[in-house]
C-alpha cells in the first residue's frame, strides 16, 4: 500500500541530527509510496518526482559523508551548506504537493475533515519549509548576529519536527479510512472459535466491514472517472 510506505519512510525525516544517513533511504521508500499513489492524482505524481531528485540528494549526502568518515575527502563547510539548501527545497516541495494529493483524495472518498487539516498542513508547509530554506542560505555568510541566527535555527528545527509529526499522523489516517484497490487482499482466516455466537459476530463485523470498504472503494472509483471525463471535455 502506497501510504504505509510513505509513512515507514516520511517517518526518517524526523532524524534532523543525522539526515546524511537516513535521507537516502527515506527517500527511496517515499518516492516508491508516492509512485503507487500517482496513479490516484497528478499531484502524488509531481510530489513523486521531487521525492526522486531528494533520493538522488540523499544518496549523494551519503557518498560525501562516508568519504568524509574514511578521510578520503575534506569536510567542506560549502558543500554541507549546498546540500542543506538543496535538502530543503526539495523536501518542502515533495511535502507540499504530498499533502496537496492526500487533500484532493481524501475530498474525493467523503473524508472532508481530513482533507480540510491536510489543506491547512500544505499553507504550514509553505512558510515553515521558507523559513529553513533562508536559515540555511544566510548559513552560507559570516554574519555578525551569530546568536540571533542560533535561536531562528533551533526554532525552525521545533518547527519542523512538530510539522513532520503531524503529517505522519495525517499519513497513517489515510492509511486507515482511504481503502485503494490494492487493500482488498483477502487477510489469513481468524481460527473458528468454539463458541458459535463468536463466529457469527466475526462473520457480521467482517461483512459490515467489506461493505464499507466496497462502498469506500466505488465511490474512489466513480469521483476519478468523473473527474477524467472533466479532463477530456
Amino acid at each position: 500500500m502506497g501510504f504505509g510506505t510513505l509513512f515507514v519512510g516520511y517517518f526518517l525525516i524526523l532524524n534532523f541530527a543525522y539526515t546524511s544517513f537516513t535521507d537516502a533511504i527515506a527517500g527511496i521508500l517515499m518516492l516508491y509510496g508516492l509512485y503507487k499513489l500517482s496513479k490516484v492524482n497528478r499531484e502524488f505524481t509531481i510530489s513523486a518526482i521531487f521525492a526522486a531528485a531528494f533520493t538522488v540528494l540523499g544518496v549523494t549526502s551519503l557518498v560525501f559523508e562516508m568519504l568524509n568518515l574514511l578521510r578520503l575527502m575534506a569536510d567542506s563547510a560549502l558543500i554541507n551548506s549546498i546540500i542543506a539548501i538543496a535538502r530543503a527545497i526539495l523536501l518542502g516541495l515533495t511535502t507540499a504537493y504530498m499533502l496537496l494529493g492526500m487533500q484532493t483524495v481524501s475530498a474525493e472518498v467523503g473524508l472532508n475533515a481530513l482533507s480540510s487539516v491536510c489543506r491547512r498542513l500544505y499553507i504550514l508547509t509553505l512558510p515553515i519549509y521558507s523559513v529553513a530554506l533562508v536559515l540555511e542560505i544566510f548559513g552560507l555568510f559570516s554574519l555578525s548576529e551569530v546568536q540571533l541566527l542560533a535561536i531562528l535555527s533551533v526554532i525552525s528545527i521545533v518547527a519542523n519536527l512538530t510539522l513532520t509529526v503531524l503529517i505522519l499522523v495525517r499519513i497513517y489516517d489515510c492509511l486507515a479510512k482511504i481503502c485503494m484497490p490494492e487493500d482488498r487482499e483477502i487477510p489469513d482466516a481468524p481460527k473458528k472459535s468454539k463458541l458459535g455466537f463468536v463466529n457469527a459476530f466475526r462473520k457480521h463485523e467482517e461483512e459490515k466491514q467489506r461493505e464499507y470498504a466496497e462502498y469506500r472503494l466505488h465511490k474512489f472509483k466513480k469521483k476519478m472517472e468523473k473527474k477524467r471525463n472533466s479532463h477530456k471535455k
